[in-house]
């Protein structure tokens, strides 16, 4: 909700609320493979917020205007979700990482006498969003939806 002092012609970042909590714990069964399962957290923001009410008619402000503060979150190179904006589009990738393993723990010329299983998943990501509240757009109630969606391969 964007009131006072943030509607004015120097206008504040609107912090959201409330905060969201994100984890993926991707499982598949063990087996006798070493092939690693690459995960993908991808975002569709491509909707918008569209007018619902107040006189903003068919308005839509672009989610490329939200952003988010990641915390209690890996380093980047671990694949944990980052802070970042939104960009519009149907597939942002916001994560991604290897997960779920299976390599052969005792390996013996052309033979495995012990397979070990080894998972990764993404730690439980807090996320705060911003509105950047740098244009001035219709008074109204907007709404909108993004989609996270986590595939595994």
């Amino acid at each position: 909700s964007v009131t006072g002092n943030n509607v004015a012609i120097n206008p504040a970042q609107v912090t959201g609320t409330p905060d969201i909590d994100v984890w993926v714990l991707p499982l598949r069964p063990a087996g006798n493979t070493t092939t690693s399962r690459p995960v993908s957290l991808t975002v569709d923001s491509s909707g918008g917020m569209a007018c619902q009410s107040g006189g903003c008619g068919a308005t839509v402000i672009p989610f490329s205007k939200v952003s988010w503060a990641a915390s209690n979150n890996g380093a980047a190179s671990s694949g944990d979700i980052q802070s970042g904006t939104f960009t519009g589009s149907a597939a942002q990738q916001i994560a991604s990482f290897d997960a779920n393993t299976t390599y052969c723990s005792i390996p013996f010329i052309f033979w495995c006498f012990g397979w070990a299983y080894q998972t990764q998943q993404l730690n439980q990501t807090r996320m705060r969003f911003f509105y950047a509240n740098d244009v001035i757009y219709p008074a109204g109630t907007y709404t909108g939806t993004v989609r996270f969606t986590a595939t595994m391969q």
